[in-house]
């Protein structure tokens, strides 16, 4: 029995590996208007509980 390194992946790791790499490509590709959109679309309610966790997370841990 010989063991051998594939030269491509196989067709499942393909894809997730080409998805992967574009999300990082791409990332700051969009538009003006669409990323201030998006940061308009922020839920701000959910924005402060989620730093309120953080912050209580940072102040509770001994040093």
């Amino acid at each position: 029995m010989t063991v051998g390194e594939p030269r491509r992946p196989r067709t499942f790791a393909a894809s997730l590996l080409f998805h992967y790499i574009g999300a990082f490509m791409y990332e700051g590709d969009a538009p003006l208007a669409e990323r201030r959109a998006q940061a308009l679309a922020l839920d701000t309610t959910l924005l402060a509980e989620l730093l309120a966790r953080r912050t209580c997370a940072i102040c509770s841990t001994p040093t």
